[in-house]
């Protein structure tokens, strides 16, 4: 015990006691003592009848105390600072060397870091700006030289410097010349760039200075140029020397400009120049102290235009996000007020000088930001193996990342020309493209005088960038529209509804589909009246009944949502006095739905009707989505409005035209729909451009091919031959050898090689009067679903007909999903959310999708990211599970629907194959057949008239390279003749018994046969099969409130639409039967969830169906596999379904928002090329093994087989099971490797047992020439999971910063369906997931992170925990060097820190999902680590940045208090001896004398000496709180209790909270303002410095280091060069309080002379 802590534990609640006026201390009361290792302890009960001998042997141990204390001070202090900084130098340069030798030692010398070796410098290119990610033609550009280039050409096309024209500007060079003033201008590739495009016939027409304040940079630029002007003939554009002058000079500020460099920069306005410009790229928000300096002088002095690229800041934007964007341009050097809102910064230019009417803005943000931070996540990825860090690039994407998600910065092309009385220049900018095709050789072909001059002449004027209003047939609701959107999304964005998706909106918001609604632009102000211009309206897709009225017009009607609409408005537009205006009126889908069945009614039964309504009725009159009127998976919102992009295309001259779509067919010479083509026959390329406006009678079509993956590889350049023109389309054929190209392949099947067609159509004297391009790849890809042959059945395959998928030649195995529309508002479907949802396709080891046919025709970007990924798309025509009427006009409006999609998307190799519709002819048909018996044939008729004869027909009449098929189930067909009346003979119900037909489905939702295979169909393909099952709590919580969080509440129930409600009225009924199903499935197989809190309950209960759904689709699709060695030979599943549309019980195995069920880790595992599976019948007991391959060539290999009780223990014997079995496959087949009955004895039990089925082979991947190692793991349970003896695996979970990865050990037992989660505002998935462990098997796990909602903390969480480990324990691993004997402190901080270290880095316990009382499922949620264990303080684990500085700060003020402890008991004087002023004023206080001597209340005693010495202002409040507040401090830092409070309180705090604000909130504001006080200090600093300039990598050595380091020479400073002028003040301060003055020493000598006699 020290025994100092007794006085001052004493002396404090004195002081408490005396300023409180309370009665909560007197010396009759408790007096606590402390023991340094363990706190309070101890106390000591005084009565009132003892209080003599008590005060006799406080002042006795007061003797003691002076004694001790010199000793102490003796023995303890004299050394111990000087030994503590000498050690904790040499511990800080020890750490360093020893990190340095283990790094040394680790990186092999012969790995990759020789890449230094192979560097070529100067290296080239070294662009930097933010780049535009996006090519002219739409593709996404990769390379950053590529997009840095293509945002400068931007910059230069906006400002009309180039057009797009070749010709046109061939001319215009030679008339024109330029001056540009750049600044900022990089390495040179800026300069060498901005040449070449401008491409100067002479030096004298391009006058170039440029300006930078980097020295490296001037330098490389110099260097650059040399280089370039020395081999300019390579790039076929003359480089002139006398063109170019570079300096290195503030371009902010002209006046601190020299005087050569001023004279050129004035040079530049030499009127020999036509036009003068300043360009500023991605640079002028740093200047300093703002943009206007350069500005005035530019437009003043130069007389020069403005053009940039630059940031403006979103004024709809949070103050604090915009605050936040200034601060982080502050911290990278921009000024504060560098970023303005686009109305201040075209004050700004007009100020300068410029004219307000010609500044534009061009936004850009979409093709920005997020290609910058997809390409720093690309070089991270591709850098990291050669062990090169981004460095501050890292924290630049994380910047970028949050400016593209909160929008609070705007990336934008800003364009502004001077006032001149030129007036030339002073033409407004709309005038600018007439004037420079005046000058054009092929004057006569141009026309467009637009805002933007497309390639194809004509004026482009997209919808998306006017504004728009939104108002209801009542005239009630008016509220800011977009183009595109919907009513809904426009609703919402307005704040008149609440997101649509929660609770009941589904039904609430009803009203919306059963009203009208206009969509109504302001004036089009940048359109162009005059002779001879033409003006159209374009619209992508109107849903769906939609009226559109120019200039108070009607000029057209839509009426199928899946159509675009091109309008002739020139007759309307000419009678527009004024800017037009356009309006789009969009009609009740469901209200015109019923009068088209009312008016136009069809000969079908009402049963029959009813067994196709789900929700809204009388969808299959309608050419909408039909998923919209309601589904078993999906709400019925019915949505309306402009869901697509809309343009206004002006074109002047009759001889000129607008691409409406460009239409390419690749396909072997010869090959026909749905046969195989000859492999050896040359490839046919044919081209189409479908467009509107006029084109010249005589025409030619240039055409090139080049390798997207290789530039320079150009496969062809020519013209187009067998040329055509009918009915708005031209077009010809390319033919290529039938070996020339790179073939494109499915994913895990070889590459996906594309290239790109460029056509440009000539006129008759050369002039280019259109350019197109398309993205394409060379494959053949066959649906056979015809007869099987001879051949085949020679081989061993049942007779019937076949269904499977061939790529170039070979049949292959498909594995895949079906896929439901992306979202139920189109419009709000984006690239990033896609892109997401392919890598999980991909990472499930999926090959196929089936896009199902009653959603949408994907979008163009969707089949994209298909053809690049590797993905085939089973395309289908959107009709589905119902008859469509067969009138003309209704099959004429499908006829332009179906060749429209069928020629927008087949160029891309990723389009698999064209169904007619959804479950038509083995669902629809037959039920019709039992409702209907006698209108059957005329159904059939429906249905040929339809799918066949007009779908087919579309088909085979546009494309030559897909198949064709009716429907996604049927059997087949036996003939296809295009001369017969219906060219597709089907099979239908025509079969052969023991033959085999076409594909199947699935559907069984009695859960308990769900596991009998003897049910399952055997068939060629699986199109179908699945299980709803419940999304997990987190998505549910984005929904629904916690109050109706149970599993049969109104909410979730009215939301399981299996079984759909069959119309507007609810059937809980229905609902509660699906509900059901899931509830028997759980009850059947698992332990039932039995948690006291419901909500935990509730989740048990949704995981559990996920569990069951995930094994009931693995043991469907083991069956399906087995089965492509079977005479079936079975090649593809596809299961129902991928994604979700909502929150709702569902087939999904993607939740909505992205997040995983347990299903897709069972699809990955399930996927692998080489599987083994059992096949068991509960019934007989027989268990079998198997092995599958999916590869093309023999694969052999061994299968591992061992038993194991739930404890991990090997069962005797193996229970007779061969341990390994050899085995060889040939080509995607299946063999049976071991069958056994399986007897448990009394002394194995079934509930006991698990079956580890491990499987190692070796083969060759398709279109790979090297033999690879193929693994896959399987367990089998033989009993229900319910009955199983489960016991605590003892799990435990640990994160490797180094790795990325979790590992995740049991430690007791075997642990099942092992699962971890991540947290609510994530969107992410594991590598592996929902797996055993057996005892003392790890496993290491990784993340794939898609988008982070948490503030940053999550990313940070994961890079940065055992960073604030490792500080915190070396801190004060110093600390006690420093204090030498502070080995109690220690003891008592390690008995927290240890523990809590240990579990952060190696072992951290995580909490458990629980079904029932048995822990079959281990939930491991990432979050659990940030909250604090019952009894248990937080921990210094998974911490944010601003955790961690207050983990820091904590450290650094309890050393710091500590050493002032020290110090103070150094500044203590001895015990007082004599009589001082004080002594001999408390012998004067009689009347506390004579109270002490009549034995009164010791409390009142001294509490009357208290408020004497208050008033007569001996001692005043202040500075008994002060004493009070500073001891406190020094009691409870001296035994290490403030450490352990404050640092857990401060930890909890900031890990529960978003904003630093907020932990100051829930912080005791004395607690924070002495830390505050304490903390300033190197320690916080350098931790600050460590999170904000470095990368994750490089934080975890430097913050040791540095905060060690600042720690010895802080401390070493403070105690022992200033401890006079540091420590004197506030030790004289607290000596005097304690001992020397006031009423403590009163007291004391009061006490000795009271009591001294007894």
């Amino acid at each position: 015990m020290i025994p100092n802590l007794r006085l001052l534990e004493v002396f404090e609640q004195s002081t408490i006691s005396s300023v409180c006026n309370s009665s909560t201390l007197n010396f009759s009361g408790t007096i606590t003592t402390l023991e340094p290792d363990m706190g309070p302890r101890v106390e000591h009960h005084l009565s009132s009848a003892s209080s003599r001998r008590s005060f006799r042997a406080f002042a006795a141990e007061m003797d003691k105390l002076y004694e001790w204390r010199e000793q102490y001070i003796s023995d303890r202090v004299s050394d111990d600072f000087l030994i503590g900084a000498v050690a904790g130098c040499f511990a800080t340069i020890l750490l360093t060397l020893v990190a340095r030798v283990v790094s040394t030692l680790r990186n092999d010398v012969y790995d990759l870091a020789h890449w230094k070796l192979n560097i070529r410098v100067p290296m080239q290119p070294m662009w930097m700006n933010m780049g535009y990610w996006k090519t002219p033609r739409g593709e996404k550009i990769h390379h950053l030289d590529q997009a840095c280039a293509t945002l400068l050409r931007e910059v230069l096309r906006s400002a009309n410097l180039l057009t797009g024209d070749a010709v046109a500007e061939k001319e215009l060079r030679r008339r024109r010349s330029i001056a540009i003033l750049d600044v900022g201008f990089g390495c040179g590739d800026q300069t060498v760039e901005i040449a070449r495009a401008l491409d100067a016939p002479t030096w004298q027409s391009f006058r170039y200075v440029g300006l930078t304040l980097n020295q490296a940079q001037l330098s490389l630029a110099y260097q650059r140029i040399e280089r370039e002007i020395a081999n300019a003939n390579r790039h076929g554009v003359k480089l002139w020397p006398e063109s170019f002058r570079l300096f290195g000079a503030d371009a902010a500020r002209p006046e601190t400009w020299d005087r050569p460099v001023r004279a050129l920069v004035d040079g530049l306005a030499d009127e020999t120049f036509h036009d003068r410009w300043l360009l500023g790229l991605d640079c002028m928000y740093h200047f300093s102290p703002s943009r206007t300096p350069l500005l005035l002088y530019a437009a003043r002095e130069l007389k020069a235009n403005f053009m940039a690229f630059d940031l403006v800041l979103n004024d709809k934007a949070y103050f604090s996000a915009r605050m936040m964007a200034k601060l982080f341009g502050r911290v990278t050097g921009c000024p504060f007020n560098a970023f303005l809102t686009e109305e201040k910064y075209l004050e700004q230019l007009v100020d300068a000088g410029y004219e307000r009417e010609t500044v534009e803005f061009r936004d850009v943000t979409s093709d920005v930001f997020s290609g910058l931070v997809a390409y720093i996540e690309k070089q991270q990825r591709s850098l990291k193996p050669y062990g090169i860090a981004m460095g501050s690039f890292g924290m630049a994407k994380r910047i970028f990342n949050w400016i593209d998600g909160t929008g609070v910065l705007r990336a934008v092309i800003v364009v502004a020309r001077v006032k001149t009385d030129d007036e030339a220049s002073r033409l407004p900018s709309s005038m600018l493209p007439a004037v420079k095709y005046a000058f054009a050789l092929c004057a006569s072909l141009v026309a467009g005088i637009a805002t933007r001059t497309a390639t194809n002449g004509a004026g482009v004027h997209n919808l998306s960038d006017e504004t728009w209003s939104l108002k209801n047939e009542y005239g009630n609701i008016t509220v800011p529209g977009n183009f595109p959107s919907y009513v809904h999304l426009d609703l919402l964005a307005a704040g008149v509804i609440e997101d649509p998706l929660r609770g009941f909106d589904d039904i609430n918001l009803r009203w919306i589909a059963n009203q009208n609604w206009t969509y109504t632009s302001s004036p089009l102000t940048k359109l162009t009246h005059g002779e001879g211009l033409k003006t159209w309206l374009v619209f992508d897709g109107l849903d769906t009944f939609a009226t559109v009225i120019f200039c108070d017009k009607v000029i057209g009607n839509a009426y199928n949502q899946f159509r675009s609409w091109q309008f002739d408005a020139t007759s309307a537009m000419r009678s527009c006095k004024g800017p037009p205006i356009l309006s789009i009126n969009f009609g009740s889908t469901p209200n015109i739905a019923n009068a088209i069945n009312a008016s136009e009614p069809q000969p079908w039964s009402k049963a029959l009707v009813a067994a196709w309504t789900f929700e809204v009725p009388n969808r299959n009159f309608v050419r909408k989505q039909q998923s919209d009127f309601g589904w078993d998976w999906s709400p019925a919102f019915t949505p309306t409005g402009p869901w697509k992009s809309g343009r206004v295309v002006q074109i002047r001259h009759e001889k000129r035209f607008h691409a409406v779509n460009t239409f390419v067919d690749v396909y072997r010479q010869g090959q026909t729909n749905n046969f195989a083509p000859d492999q050896n026959q040359p490839w046919v390329v044919h081209a189409n451009i479908d467009y509107i406006g006029s084109l010249p009678k005589h025409f030619d079509i240039d055409a090139i091919i080049t390798s997207t993956s290789n530039l320079s590889e150009i496969l062809f350049r020519g013209q187009l031959s067998n040329l055509q023109r009918l009915n708005g389309t031209i077009g010809g054929t390319i033919k290529i050898g039938a070996a020339a190209p790179k073939l494109w392949w499915p994913r895990g099947l070889g590459r996906q090689d594309m290239y790109t067609l460029d056509l440009a159509v000539r006129g008759p004297n050369g002039c280019s009067l259109l350019k197109s391009s398309r993205r394409f790849g060379f494959r053949t890809i066959l649906l056979d679903a015809g007869v099987t042959s001879d051949e085949e059945i020679s081989q061993g395959k049942q007779p019937g007909n076949n269904w499977h998928f061939e790529i170039n030649g070979y049949p292959f195995y498909v594995k895949g999903a079906n896929l439901v529309p992306a979202d139920v508002f189109w419009p709000r479907v984006n690239v990033k959310q896609m892109r997401d949802m392919f890598d999980s396709v991909e990472h499930q080891n999926l090959n196929m999708l089936r896009v199902w046919s009653s959603g949408s025709y994907l979008p163009d970007f969707i089949y994209d990211l298909a053809d690049e990924r590797g993905i085939l798309l089973w395309s289908e025509f959107q009709f589905g599970d119902a008859l469509y009427p067969d009138d003309a006009h209704f099959l004429e409006n499908v006829r332009q629907e179906a060749t429209e999609n069928v020629r927008r998307v087949n160029h891309h190799p990723s389009l698999a194959c064209w169904a007619g519709g959804n479950e038509i002819e083995n669902i629809v048909l037959p039920i019709a057949k039992a409702l209907d018996k006698d209108n059957y044939l005329f159904y059939v008729g429906q249905y040929e008239h339809l799918y066949i004869n007009t779908l087919f027909r579309v088909v085979a009449a546009n494309t030559r390279s897909i198949s064709y098929t009716p429907s996604s189930g049927n059997n087949g067909w036996t003939k296809i003749d295009m001369s017969l009346p219906i060219p597709m003979v089907q099979v239908y119900e025509n079969k052969t018994k023991g033959h085999i037909y076409g594909d199947t489905e699935y559907y069984n939702y009695s859960a308990v046969v769900a596991f009998n295979e003897s049910l399952y169909p055997v068939g060629r393909f699986a199109t179908e099969f699945g299980f709803p099952s419940m999304p997990s709590l987190e998505t549910w919580r984005t929904a629904i409130n916690d109050e109706d969080l149970h599993f049969n509440s109104s909410v979730i129930v009215s939301r399981n639409h299996h079984y759909p409600p069959g119309g507007l009225v609810a059937n809980v009924s229905k609902s509660l039967q699906g509900m059901a199903e899931m509830t028997s499935a759980v009850e059947l197989y698992y332990p039932l969830p039995n948690k006291t809190d419901p909500i935990a309950n509730f989740s048990a209960w949704c995981h559990a169906t996920q569990l069951f759904q995930a094994d009931f689709y693995q043991n469907q699709i083991q069956f399906y596999r087995r089965g492509s060695g079977g005479k079936e030979r079975q090649r593809g599943t596809l299961f129902w379904q991928l994604n979700d549309v909502w929150q709702a019980p569902t087939w999904a195995a993607l939740e909505h928002g992205g997040r995983w069920k347990v299903l897709p880790y069972y699809i990955r595992r399930g996927y692998e090329s080489v599987v083994v599976s059992t096949s068991w019948d509960f019934a007989s007991k027989n268990l079998e093994i198997w092995v599958a391959s999916d590869l093309w060539n023999d694969v052999t290999g061994q299968v591992s087989m061992i038993w194991v009780d739930l404890e991990g223990k090997p069962l005797k014997e193996n229970l007779c099971f061969p341990r390994k079995i050899d085995f060889a496959i040939n080509s995607i087949g299946s063999v049976k490797l071991h069958q056994s009955l399986l007897t448990l004895d009394s002394a194995v039990h079934a509930d006991d047992a698990l079956l580890l089925l491990s499987v190692e082979a070796r083969g060759q991947r398709p279109s790979s020439n090297s033999q690879s190692t193929f693994t896959h793991e399987v367990t089998f349970l033989p009993t229900p999971p319910k009955n199983a003896k489960i016991r605590d695996p003892g799990l435990r979970l640990a994160y490797e910063s180094s790795s990325g990865k979790f590992t995740v050990e049991a430690t007791r037992s075997v642990s099942l369906y092992t699962w971890l989660t991540h947290p609510p505002n994530v969107v992410g998935f594991f590598d592996e997931n929902a797996f055993v462990l057996l005892p003392g098997q790890k496993k290491k796990i990784g993340f794939i992170l898609h988008e982070d909602n948490s503030n940053g903390a999550f990313t940070v969480r994961l890079s940065q925990v055992q960073c604030a480990v490792l500080v915190s324990v070396v801190l004060f691993a110093v600390e006690t060097f420093l204090v030498g004997r502070m080995r109690a402190f220690s003891d008592a901080h390690a008995a927290w820190t240890l523990p809590h270290v240990q579990n952060a880095t190696a072992t951290y316990y995580l909490n458990s999902t629980v079904i029932g009382n048995a822990s079959v499922t281990h939930t491991y949620n990432i979050t659990h680590l940030l909250e604090e264990k019952p009894r248990d303080p937080a921990p210094p684990g998974f911490v944010s940045a601003a955790t961690l500085r207050s983990f820091i700060s904590a450290a650094a003020t309890a050393a710091v208090a500590y050493y002032w402890n020290i110090f103070l008991e150094r500044r203590l004087p001895a015990r007082p001896r004599g009589t001082s002023s004080a002594e001999t004023e408390c012998k004067n206080d009689t009347a506390a004398a004579a109270a002490m001597a009549a034995g009164e209340d010791n409390e009142q005693v001294e509490e009357q000496i208290v408020k004497k010495w208050i008033a007569t202002g001996r001692v005043n409040r202040a500075s008994l709180n002060t004493t009070n507040t500073v001891t406190k401090w020094l009691l409870d830092i001296s035994v290490g209790r403030a450490l352990l409070q404050l640092t857990a309180r401060l930890t909890s705090e900031a890990l529960h909270l978003k904003q630093p604000s907020e932990v100051m909130k829930h912080i005791p504001r004395g607690v924070f303002w002495d830390t505050l006080r304490y903390a300033i200090g190197p320690n916080a600093i350098g931790s600050l410095l460590s999170m904000m300039l470095l990368p994750a990598a490089q934080r975890v050595l430097f913050a040791v280091a540095f905060s060690t380091a600042c720690s010895v020479f802080y401390n070493a400073i403070i105690f022992l060069v200033f401890p006079q002028l540091l420590a004197s003040a506030l030790g004289e301060l607290i000596a005097h309080q304690l001992l020397e003055g006031d009423w403590m020493t009163c007291r004391n000598e009061h006490l000795h002379e009271l009591y001294g006699s007894q």
